[in-house]
C-alpha cells in the first residue's frame, strides 16, 4: 500500500469517528442551555441565556414568544444552522421539532448567533456537552461558512467580562480593539460550523 492510499484511509476514518459520534436522541426531548454575546438598545455588550430543544416532531422550528420577541432574522438563522448542523454531524433532523426560548423578557434579533445555534443543534445530537467558557457570535450559511458581525468588540468585552476564556469569531471578522482585547480573552477566527463544533463541544 502506498502513502497516498494510507493517508486516504487515515482521512476517512477520522471523518467516520467524527459522524458515528453523533447519535440524535429517539423519544425524549433534550435540551441544552446556550450563552449568546449581544448588544443592547443601550450600545453596551451582554450575555444573553437562552435554551433550544429538540423533540421529536416533524422538522419545524418553533419560538417560545412567551418570554421573548424573536424578530424574523433570528428565525432565518436558526433555520439556516438546522441545515448547516445536518450536514456537518451527518445527521438528518426531519423527523425532529427545534425549540429556541431566550430566559428572561427581551428582545431577541440579529443573525449573529447563527454559529451558536449550529453548536446547539450539534450538541443535541451527539448528546455532547458544550463548553462553558468558549463563546461565540458569527452569522452561519446553510453551507456551513462563517460571517461577520457587528458590536463585535462589545460582545468580545462582555465575554472577558464573563469569564469566558475563548471567543470565536468568522475568519474574516474585524476588531477595532483586538490589541487590547486579546489580552482579557483569547480571540481565535475560523471559517465553517464545523471548526466551531470542534472547538466548543467536550
Amino acid at each position: 500500500m502506498n502513502r497516498a492510499a494510507f493517508a486516504a484511509i487515515i482521512v476517512i476514518a477520522v471523518l467516520a469517528a467524527f459522524l458515528l459520534s453523533f447519535n440524535i436522541p429517539r423519544e425524549t426531548p433534550s435540551q441544552v442551555r446556550l450563552f449568546a454575546p449581544a448588544v443592547l438598545e443601550d450600545g453596551t455588550g451582554a450575555i444573553v441565556p437562552f435554551t433550544l430543544t429538540l423533540r421529536p416532531g416533524t422538522g419545524r422550528m418553533l419560538v417560545d414568544i412567551d418570554n421573548a420577541f424573536f424578530k424574523q432574522d433570528v428565525e432565518n438563522s436558526l433555520r439556516k444552522a438546522r441545515v448547516a448542523a445536518s450536514s456537518a454531524v451527518g445527521a438528518s433532523f426531519e423527523q425532529y421539532d427545534i425549540e429556541v426560548g431566550v430566559v428572561g423578557s427581551r428582545v431577541v434579533s440579529g443573525e449573529s448567533a447563527g454559529a451558536l445555534f449550529t453548536v446547539g443543534i450539534a450538541s443535541l445530537a451527539a448528546g455532547r456537552t458544550v463548553r462553558s467558557d468558549v463563546i461565540v457570535s458569527a452569522t452561519v450559511s446553510e453551507s456551513g461558512a462563517l460571517g461577520v458581525v457587528d458590536g463585535i468588540d462589545e460582545k468580545i468585552a462582555a465575554a472577558a467580562d464573563a469569564g469566558k476564556t475563548l471567543f470565536i469569531v468568522a475568519a474574516g471578522q474585524e476588531i477595532r480593539n483586538e490589541e487590547s482585547l486579546s489580552q482579557r480573552i483569547r480571540i481565535e477566527r475560523v471559517g465553517t460550523a464545523r471548526d466551531v463544533i470542534e472547538l466548543m463541544l467536550s
